[in-house]
């Protein structure tokens, strides 16, 4: 077996229910793995909207589920006791998302072939007019409100639900401040966020040293300017992102 990253520590910042897959491939190339979930996913505070959005399911045109945690949150409630709708079409923003849904449901979504946001999912020729369709979007709490904006522009009529509730977690960060080379990997801006929040002042600047490793230019971004000088953009999906980190190792160790 080669391990190409041995002599890395790797530190997946994914939510707990969604690391268990890149805990295992970074394993399997030779780093030294760890799981710091920088964002704890909680079921809402109040059930009842999405217990209701369940029961209309069938009124519906169209499904989105913007990310793994609002999939694998949402399904257990849409598809409990009901069979699912042969009319209601799912879109996704992303290949994670993608693979959430296939352990849930045989369905193929509508999903975009480059990019993972909402830009790169409005983009799709069967979203660009919508006159009189029910959408159901299932999100997290405080999520952006431009794929809805968009969408109600196009003619449909949005229903926003809150599927699920990102939390701070309670981690220990020591792992992060221990010598030797450390690649960060991050899927959102929140976790970085959380990381910052959890370190305090006083420990921000020992975080510095961190390789970041975002999936989304806006993550990159406010990481440089949260003051992380090694920010490398990967592309997402569990394989890209390891063959991303892969590279940029060889890269350094030939320098």
């Amino acid at each position: 077996m080669t391990t190409p990253l041995a002599g890395l520590r790797v530190v997946i910042g994914r939510p707990r229910e969604q690391a268990a897959r890149q805990l295992q491939l970074f394993a399997e190339a030779g780093a030294e793995v760890l799981a710091l979930p920088l964002i704890d996913i909680q079921p809402p505070l109040d059930p009842l909207p999405l217990q209701h959005a369940a029961a209309q399911l069938a009124t519906y045109d169209l499904l989105i589920l913007v990310s793994p945690s609002a999939v694998d949150m949402a399904m257990p409630r849409l598809l409990q006791g009901r069979d699912w709708p042969a009319t209601l079409q799912v879109a996704l923003v992303g290949r994670g998302s993608a693979a959430a849904l296939r352990r849930w449901l045989a369905v193929e979504p509508l999903l975009p072939q480059s990019g993972a946001d909402s830009e790169a999912l409005l983009q799709l020729p069967e979203l660009q007019s919508l006159p009189g369709k029910r959408v159901l979007l299932l999100r997290g709490n405080g999520g952006r409100d431009l794929l809805a904006d968009a969408l109600r522009q196009r003619g449909a009529q949005v229903e926003i639900v809150e599927a699920y509730r990102r939390a701070l977690p309670c981690v220990d960060l020591s792992p992060l401040y221990r010598q030797g080379l450390t690649a960060l990997l991050l899927t959102s801006s929140e976790a970085l966020a959380n990381l910052l929040q959890v370190a305090g002042e006083s420990r921000r600047q020992s975080l510095q040293s961190l390789v970041i490793f975002a999936i989304h230019p806006r993550i990159a971004d406010y990481a440089r300017n949260s003051g992380f000088g090694s920010v490398m953009l990967a592309e997402g999906g569990d394989a890209a992102l390891l063959t991303a980190v892969c590279d940029w190792f060889a890269a350094r160790k030939k320098a």
